[in-house]
């Protein structure tokens, strides 16, 4: 299996409107709504140039098949959102790209921890974060309230970090 994360690109806004507003992924997303393309084109170009978004292709075998987006939302705290096309669901793909991105994040920005919000019906996605090492967690803020809330942290400190204490 050949699977990398790209940065984004300004030639990728319009595969990720389509991705944004496919039906399989909708059935998914938080808002579960559909959105217009100068509403997209806004949000993508805000985006890249924004150094509180990354964004990056997930690439496995030469196709772009998902997104990988981290926001960020104080100086240690990203919430993530991922997301794989419909024909590679289930193949484990979503989890490596988990852990792919999260180990740029950490790279990137030593102490910080990564939420995850996912629905209580998206068992899948549920599951994939808990096989990229993330765990439950009680977490006010950062996601809707009907959401499993995960968490992951970095480990470059010895000393147990916690943002929300």
């Amino acid at each position: 299996m050949k699977l990398y994360l790209r940065p984004v690109a300004f030639d990728d806004c319009l595969k990720i409107f389509k991705w944004r507003n496919n039906p399989f992924l909708l059935s998914f997303s938080s808002s579960q709504k559909t959105v217009e393309w100068e509403e997209h084109t806004r949000w993508f170009k805000n985006s890249i140039d924004s150094d509180k978004t990354i964004i990056y292709i997930i690439n496995y075998d030469g196709k772009d098949i998902g997104q990988v987006r981290f926001d960020k939302q104080n100086e240690q705290i990203w919430v993530i959102s991922v997301y794989v096309i419909q024909e590679f669901t289930g193949q484990g793909i979503g989890v490596h790209a988990i852990k792919i991105g999260c180990k740029k994040i950490f790279k990137k920005f030593e102490n910080c921890e990564i939420i995850s919000c996912v629905r209580n019906d998206n068992l899948r996605a549920h599951y994939a974060f808990i096989k990229a090492g993330f765990i439950e967690k009680q977490i006010k803020g950062f996601c809707p309230e009907k959401h499993f809330k995960f968490s992951k942290s970095s480990k470059i400190k010895k000393h147990n970090y916690d943002c929300f204490n």
